[in-house]
């Protein structure tokens, strides 16, 4: 799931307490940590929309005004920034990496 991008004030007062009850439960839970791994912060952030009741609305590419997830994605439509979500790695013509960025070797 998406970490909070764009959202109301008064909607992130709502799901903060409960958002952050669950990172603390997954800190000090093993299986938690297993199952979820690094992400594990943002699934918490899905899991305490859904408790207390907040509907994300996140529009597909093209029409996502907000953001696009590379090579998930394959255009940017009318997103404004890319997330690097996937491990993009960009090749020329011949099939050479000539970019790549893998945020989790940082």
């Amino acid at each position: 799931g998406n970490a909070p991008q764009v959202m109301h004030a008064d909607d992130l007062a709502r799901v903060a307490p409960t958002w952050a009850d669950l990172v603390e439960f997954g800190e000090d839970n093993a299986v938690i940590k297993k199952v979820f791994g690094w992400v594990r912060d943002m699934y918490a952030f899905d899991f305490a929309l859904a408790s207390v009741g907040i509907e994300v609305h996140y529009p597909p590419v093209p029409f996502n005004k907000l953001m696009v997830q590379p090579p998930a994605d394959v255009r940017l439509g009318a997103a404004s920034f890319m997330h690097y979500t996937w491990s993009p790695i960009l090749s020329d013509k011949t099939g050479a990496t000539r970019w790549r960025f893998d945020k989790r070797q940082f």
